[in-house]
């Protein structure tokens, strides 16, 4: 994958894929420069393709109908879920995928803006209040720091019960921490490690990836001094931040949604997008699961983790 991932930071670069190596294999798609993860389906000989977990980006839009036609003789199907910053519209998407529905918000910052202006005083002072006591770094060797990392997600693990694609594994994180276009931002309470976000760069934008607060984190609003320090770190030099979305399959108005909004100044769609390439084998595998009536897509791994972010 050398030239594919030449100028390829973050989510495009051909490390993230990989990264993925536990669910399936990395397929480059040549085409829009995308990454799709080609994995097993259980109990059968075949194999359908997944987007990267948790957004599906490439670096264009308008080829990638015809990579997907290309796949059509060795999968059964494709899913993914849109990046919110793609370039190309609805339309074009559910020409290429027939099961193509609106997911999903994200809660954006634009940058460009200033930061006093568009979070909330409220919001604003609870930061500082956080960061009287909680000090926040960028760290210039992110993989170092592999253990700390991995202790606190296992905190979000348990705290959260998560399981499948996004119970994401120590040597997961290995690759992922010395990806190029990744940041990672500790927060210390006198000294200790107490929470850490990773964001993932990708031209002017930049993509909260997973946010980890140990108990005592939690107690002390490190999330809201890490927020508020990741948005001043990067003010000047990316135009949008992506806080991510609400937890769980619906858009519900829970604690993440209410949290994320103090800090949003536009909300932008991601799309849930399936396609079936195989429709006889399909079928067969739906069959086999005796799971009629659900809208559940691809139906065959339904009760499996859903592939959405």
């Amino acid at each position: 994958s050398g030239e594919q991932g030449q100028m390829a930071e973050g989510y495009l670069h051909p490390s993230y894929a990989d990264s993925f190596s536990e669910v399936g294999t990395a397929v480059f798609l040549p085409r829009s420069k995308g990454w799709l993860i080609k994995r097993p389906i259980p109990g059968s000989g075949y194999f359908d393709a997944m987007g990267c977990y948790p957004l599906f980006l490439c670096e264009n839009w308008d080829l990638l109908r015809e990579d997907i036609h290309d796949l059509n003789h060795e999968l059964v199907s494709v899913t993914l879920v849109t990046d919110p910053f793609m370039q190309g519209s609805f339309e074009q998407l559910s020409e290429t995928f027939p099961l193509c529905y609106h997911y999903k918000d994200h809660y954006i910052t634009d940058l460009s803006l200033p930061l006093e202006q568009t979070i909330s005083r409220k919001t604003r002072k609870l930061a500082e209040r956080a960061l009287r006591e909680i000090v926040v770094e960028r760290c210039h060797e992110p993989a170092q720091f592999l253990d700390e990392w991995v202790d606190l997600y296992t905190v979000l693990i348990n705290r959260h019960n998560i399981t499948g694609i996004r119970a994401f594994s120590r040597n997961c994180f290995s690759q992922l921490l010395s990806l190029p276009g990744l940041d990672l931002f500790l927060a210390r309470l006198a000294g200790e490690i107490v929470g850490a976000e990773i964001v993932m760069r990708q031209g002017s934008i930049g993509y909260g990836h997973l946010l980890a607060i140990s108990s005592t984190g939690y107690e002390h609003n490190a999330s809201y001094a890490l927020d508020w320090s990741i948005l001043k770190y990067y003010a000047d030099t990316l135009r949008f931040f992506d806080q991510g979305s609400g937890a769980g399959l619906e858009n519900a108005e829970n604690g993440l949604v209410q949290y994320k909004k103090r800090w949003t100044t536009l909300i932008k769609p991601v799309y849930f997008c399936g396609r079936v390439l195989n429709e006889g084998v399909y079928q067969e595998l739906c069959d086999q699961k005796n799971a009629a009536g659900s809208n559940y897509f691809p139906l065959y791994r339904l009760g499996e983790f859903n592939p959405g972010g």
